[in-house]
């Protein structure tokens, strides 16, 4: 299995920089009569034994359409296989949907390995022109599964896992875990970790470089319908991870609540801050709305959710919201992944042994980064109803806000995000961002990922880490 041999995969990062013709021409421009072109590229490991499958494409990538006749991506993006099966590393051009140039490169002359980039210049000779990008090789992963399993091993903090309770329901499948992480000399600081959809606490690494030297105590808020509830067997259909049945984020309301009176009452603590990435961001704010700010001391977030970011996402995110909204989609109303043929009947949830689609993306994540598979989702999670209804609603109390230049918080926070984001649009965040308070410190970064304490390069993570422990 790909989740049990992390060690026995590399990662090859491309980082393509442009497209540009050898010498200018005389010849008619013809984009000043029909527009600029749309250049695409598509980078793929070749090798039959490389481990990627056209159902699970851990070897492929594509860096999205820039319209310009002479193209500058500077974007950066990374492809896995297996240790010695990579035969070459093909990169790809398209006009359209039309292929323009293609090239290869043996996986031997890729530079040696965890060394830094190393520069490439192709040739196409067909249309005059060089295509630039660099490669580096990355045959470690950033964290280890010992890394990953350090601060749970650490005989200088108390672990502990504290189920939260929905009292107006009193079902199982609505109780929160909170993980506390303590130290045993004791602390004055402490930080409540409010997750991302789909997210898990696999950030060992942050808490050592950020937190400890500091002696912060850190509790992790793991939401009804996250990860690890389903691995308590409290939630049995796995394409419910990070599901809002209720389709309103006022459920979380209590769930935050519980969390900072066991914080509080565990220790008198001096300083509380809090933090939430991506949907965890949207979950937070409405707390803040609604019930205030007074067990906080200040905030991080870390490219907070707080639009779909318009096309044709915010509009399905607007006709399921709606739709569910009038009661004509049901909150738990998902569409299920289609399961490939060439995998049907060999990829089962342990609990229901429902068929599930591995996730191309969360294997890319987890070659990097270890985490341990009941800690966040490695298969196919569809949006739900009443996922897309409780992100809404949030969303417009916070433009309501906005618009009536009405802070949510007086107190001081930081908002880290990313131009190279590939889940939200950094974009809308930036705008939105006004509406959470005035004290507030922005900090963009160029190529960390969306989660940007888990970025496809060691050093733009330390780097996201670094900064906000300036901050």
């Amino acid at each position: 299995s790909f989740f049990e041999e992390q060690e026995k995969y590399e990662q090859i990062h491309v980082h393509l920089q442009d497209m540009r013709y050898k010498a200018k021409t005389d010849s008619c421009d013809i984009t000043k009569i029909f527009g600029k072109r749309s250049y695409s590229a598509i980078i793929e490991t070749v090798g039959e034994e490389s481990g990627s499958t056209p159902f699970f494409p851990i070897g492929t990538d594509t860096f999205l359409p820039v319209k310009n006749e002479e193209p500058t991506w500077d974007k950066k993006l990374m492809v896995v296989g297996r240790k010695g099966k990579i035969e070459s590393l093909k990169l790809s051009v398209y006009e359209g949907k039309n292929m323009k140039f293609s090239c290869s490169f043996p996986r031997s002359e890729l530079g040696p390995d965890d060394a830094d980039w190393l520069q490439f210049t192709a040739e196409d000779s067909t249309n005059n022109m060089e295509l630039n990008f660099r490669v580096r090789i990355a045959s470690k992963p950033i964290v280890s599964k010992s890394d990953f399993e350090s601060i749970y091993n650490d005989t200088n903090l108390a672990y502990e896992e504290i189920e939260l309770k929905d009292d107006a329901t009193g079902l199982q499948s609505d109780s929160a875990l909170l993980q506390a992480f303590r130290h045993k000399s004791g602390s004055k600081k402490a930080i409540l970790w409010i997750l991302g959809k789909n997210d898990g606490f696999m950030h060992s690494h942050v808490f050592y470089r950020l937190l400890n030297e500091s002696k912060f105590d850190l509790y992790v808020l793991n939401y009804r319908y996250s990860a690890r509830c389903l691995r308590k067997g409290w939630v049995e259909d796995p394409h419910f991870n990070s599901h809002c049945h209720a389709g309103t984020h006022d459920v979380y309301k209590n769930e935050i609540s519980k969390a900072l009176k066991t914080m509080q009452t565990t220790k008198k603590y001096e300083k509380t801050v809090g933090y939430a990435h991506s949907t965890g961001a949207p979950i937070f704010f409405n707390y803040l709305i609604e019930t205030g700010d007074d067990g906080f001391d200040g905030f991080i977030f870390n490219s907070p959710f707080l639009d779909f970011a318009g096309g044709m996402n915010e509009f399905a995110a607007d006709v399921v919201s709606t739709l569910a909204k009038y009661k004509v989609l049901s909150m738990d109303f998902n569409p299920a992944p289609t399961i490939p043929p060439e995998v049907k009947g060999k990829c089962k949830y342990k609990g229901n042994q429902q068929e599930l689609v591995l996730s191309a993306w969360a294997a890319k994540l987890f070659s990097e980064y270890y985490f341990d598979t009941g800690t966040r989702p490695v298969y196919v999670v569809p949006l739900t109803a009443g996922y897309m209804r409780g992100a809404e609603v949030v969303q417009e109390k916070i433009r309501a806000r906005l618009a009536k230049k009405d802070p949510i918080t007086l107190k001081p926070f930081v908002m880290l995000t990313s131009r190279s984001d590939d889940v939200l649009d950094s974009e809308g965040m930036r705008v939105l961002i006004d509406a959470i308070g005035t004290a507030r410190t922005e900090i963009e970064l160029g190529d960390n990922a969306h989660d940007n304490f888990l970025s496809h390069d060691e050093r733009d993570t330390d780097l996201a880490i670094d900064l906000i422990k300036v901050w």
